[in-house]
């Protein structure tokens, strides 16, 4: 990618860049481009493909633009409008928690049905995360760990055996209780952020009436 122009940050939107030109040189070629936003684009695929003529539509993923990787936008007769970014970093809190343990974020998330959650600190450190800016997973993982009085990077290179396997798919055994119940307190986490964040967004644009539609990596 040779040059982008009309990549402009809306504040508005916290993050959302702007559809802009590319030029795109390869193979000795100059080819005229287009950028889409990575949230606007999956946002964009959601809509079209809901048979709704109005509703609300948030994508969720690891990365991409806009300041936690979401986005939240409203489709009206084949328009869809960008209102902003929440903060809800969920992607992020899966992405970190799981490679704490050694994991993918997928693993993980099949690993948080084999835990019990800590209802107690997902209700403590629920109101405490949505006034953060940054730092939300490792604040989450510090604050965990204190509590439980473990350090979670010390069960990074478990591995399984067949030996071991049919134990740890019962849920028997220090290491893999602590990897479990670590996994099913941050899908709680997840949960409940999602579920805050989403009739935040709902309140503040008087769209409590319209279908939800959801989109991403998460």
């Amino acid at each position: 990618v040779k040059q982008l122009s009309g990549d402009v940050e809306d504040g508005d939107y916290s993050g959302l860049l702007l559809p802009g030109k590319l030029i795109i040189k390869i193979c000795n070629k100059t080819i005229p481009a287009f950028f889409v936003d990575h949230h606007f684009a999956h946002t964009n695929s959601a809509y079209f493909k809901s048979n709704y003529a109005k509703c609300i539509i948030f994508t969720a993923d690891g990365g991409g633009s806009g300041a936690n990787g979401n986005l939240f936008s409203v489709g009206f007769e084949s328009i869809i409008k960008p209102l902003c970014s929440t903060s809800f970093a969920g992607g992020q809190l899966y992405s970190v928690s799981a490679n704490r343990i050694g994991l993918d974020p997928g693993k993980f998330m099949g690993l948080s049905a084999y835990g019990v959650p800590d209802v107690e600190f997902v209700d403590d450190t629920l109101p405490k995360i949505i006034s953060l800016t940054t730092g939300v997973p490792e604040f989450i993982i510090t604050t965990y760990e204190a509590k439980k009085g473990i350090k979670l990077s010390e069960y990074e290179l478990e591995t399984l055996s067949p030996e071991v396997d049919s134990v740890w798919m019962n849920g028997f055994g220090t290491m893999c209780s602590i990897r479990a119940n670590f996994a099913s307190t941050i899908q709680a986490i997840y949960e409940r952020w999602l579920i805050r964040c989403l009739n935040e967004a709902i309140n503040r644009y008087k769209n409590e009436d319209l279908p939800l539609v959801l989109s991403g990596g998460c």
